[in-house]
């Protein structure tokens, strides 16, 4: 195999030759197709030993070296070498980590490039300025599978960057959306840039790819958790399925899809590897490149965030940071494919344990009507040490929902049976009960009946900040449907969701916002969105004497404001002007 720039016809010679002959053989071939101007001093296996050029023989003459004594007397023994099959594009890439490395070497010293296969042979020679040269129009063809809330942010950036991107997705729908420049989703500065590769051609979608034009794949499906916990595997099977049916050597597979440890080892790549007849790490390369990106702040942290790459082999490893740092600066390399499967896991769960522990505490406060926000800040004001999360009414989303439930079936005998990140959930799952829970205590103080009350649920999705339209698993959601089946009247607004979405969940969504506030005997804030405090809850409140419970789960509105209101009853975690 030769490199993807140009074959050469390249001067080789024993590291015996004497560095006369090997001067004299270099300039036989000089008007021909060759490299001029550097020889590649080989073992009897045509491994590479070292390398000789014009430069290596101007500073051997100027010492008044005798020509006569072998080459091996002059070769540079640490040339700068190439892996075969390396992508055009990220050559340059892998050069200038190379000679980063080598204090011996500034940029402008370097003008060839050896090639060689996985044993050191020599296969091929790269003229530097040709690669320059054509360095401008290289690209890669990119399939990306999955087109959801990572996959189509990841795709579009890809395309924006320069890629030759291919859109891939089961889902008819969804096809049909991205290929109208819509989004199913919100996520700011998407649309506008899925518009524009559309429109150059950089971006195109499909059910599935029929030709072999791509050389890297990457899989971003979902991997949800059912009822059971268990992870459902299947879209990353049946991407693995269908990668097979077009993989071709020195392709670049990536599995980016939150998976158990050992899955794209042992499963994703397996399946790979027997329906393709093809062998992971020597015919092509996996990577684990786990996605690590906030909604709402998609596009921003695909080129601000370090990108964690794993490798079957070291050669994996290599080729799939290349392709990432055409997208970002930072590339952190980890051991293997567990551990950069075990870095997304550990975020997650990190990040749902910190909330977790935030959530407990408000549970505990409530045993003593304290508000968990003034504690928490109060033990955060001015303190150095790792800053105490805010609690909220449960955490949901699709990502921190799972992402401990597939760390903790992880675990290992020496750990125990459940983990922290089990627990965390169990927590954060409590936290996601105190709405309710509110909401029937003041129902019983009042000596209300529940079927009489109206009740105004703020804020559906997962989240309110960054915004984002998400319902799945939504904490807040599943507050509104409970509420709904037990109480005279529910209604629903929310900032971002669109109407018909929770129409769709069986929800009355208010037309008039003002209107709903002032019928509501009861208003529950259930994420964070950062137009609740401007929605003028207390003024659509102070028009009458009307009892009513406002439930301000994220502490975003004025609690002595309210609690002058008569009639009013403020709660919030671990709080309630009521007892």
């Amino acid at each position: 195999m030769t490199s993807p720039l140009r074959t050469t016809e390249t001067t080789t010679v024993s590291p015996g030759t004497t560095v006369d002959l090997t001067i004299r053989r270099m300039a036989e071939k000089h008007g021909v197709h060759h490299v001029y101007g550097i020889a590649v001093v080989v073992d009897d296996d045509n491994r590479v030993l070292g390398i000789v050029t014009d430069g290596d023989i101007r500073r051997a003459y100027a010492r008044d070296i005798d020509f006569s004594v072998p080459v091996s007397d002059i070769m540079v023994t640490d040339p700068v070498v190439l892996p075969r099959g390396e992508a055009p594009r990220n050559i340059l890439g892998y050069l200038t980590r190379q000679i980063a490395n080598k204090s011996r070497l500034t940029s402008n010293m370097v003008g060839h490039v050896v090639v060689v296969d996985d044993d050191g042979r020599l296969e091929d020679v790269i003229d530097v300025v040709d690669l320059l040269a054509k360095s401008g129009s290289m690209r890669d063809n990119v399939a990306v599978y999955g087109l959801g809330f990572i996959g189509l942010p990841l795709a579009v950036t890809l395309a924006n960057v320069g890629h030759r991107v291919f859109g891939v997705d089961i889902n008819p729908q969804v096809r049909a959306s991205v290929e109208r420049g819509r989004l199913g989703f919100h996520e700011p500065g998407l649309e506008d840039m899925l518009s524009l590769v559309m429109e150059n051609g950089t971006l195109s979608i499909h059910e599935r790819l029929d030709e072999r034009d791509c050389n890297i794949h990457v899989v971003a499906v979902g991997t949800p958790v059912g009822d059971d916990g268990s992870i459902d595997e299947s879209g990353v099977i049946g991407a693995a399925d269908h990668i097979a049916s077009i993989l071709k050597h020195g392709d670049l597979v990536q599995l980016r899809s939150t998976v158990p440890i050992g899955c794209t080892r042992e499963r994703f790549t397996r399946v790979i590897e027997k329906a393709s007849g093809l062998t992971a790490g020597e015919d092509f390369h996996v990577a684990f490149t786990p996605e690590r990106t906030v909604e709402g702040e998609a596009l921003r942290e695909l080129r601000s965030l370090p990108q964690v790459v794993g490798g079957y082999t070291k050669r994996c490893l290599e080729k799939a940071a290349a392709f990432w740092a055409t997208v970002t600066n930072t590339i952190v390399r980890v051991d293997s494919l567990e551990a950069a499967e075990m870095v997304k896991l550990a975020n997650n769960t990190f990040r749902d344990l910190t909330f977790g522990f935030a959530n407990e505490l408000a549970l505990l406060c409530n045993a003593y009507n304290i508000d968990a926000f003034d504690v928490i800040e109060a033990a955060n004001e001015g303190y150095p040490r790792d800053r105490i999360a805010k609690p909220s009414p449960g955490v949901g989303g699709y990502c921190l929902t799972k992402d401990p439930l597939i760390y903790d079936g992880s675990v290992s005998p020496e750990i125990g049976s459940k983990t922290l990140g089990f627990h965390s959930r169990q927590a954060n799952e409590r936290a996601a009960q105190y709405p309710r829970d509110t909401v029937l205590r003041w129902a019983r103080s009042r000596d209300v009946e529940l079927s009489r009350l109206s009740v105004l649920c703020i804020g559906l999705a997962f989240k309110g900040f960054p915004e984002t339209n998400d319902i799945r698993n939504s904490t807040a959601l599943s507050t509104a449907a409970w509420i709904s089946t037990r109480v005279g009247a529910t209604r629903v607004w929310d900032a971002v969701v669109d109407r018909a979405v929770l129409e769709a969940e069986g929800l009355t969504v208010v037309g008039e916002l003002q209107p709903a506030l002032a019928e509501a005997d009861v208003i529950l804030i259930l994420n964070n969105h950062p137009t609740h405090p401007v929605l003028g809850i207390p003024r659509a409140l102070n028009t009458d004497r009307k009892p009513r419970l406002v439930f301000d789960g994220w502490h975003q509105l004025d609690r002595d404001e309210l609690e002058r209101i008569p009639g009013v009853t403020y709660a919030t975690m671990g709080y309630s002007t009521l007892r």
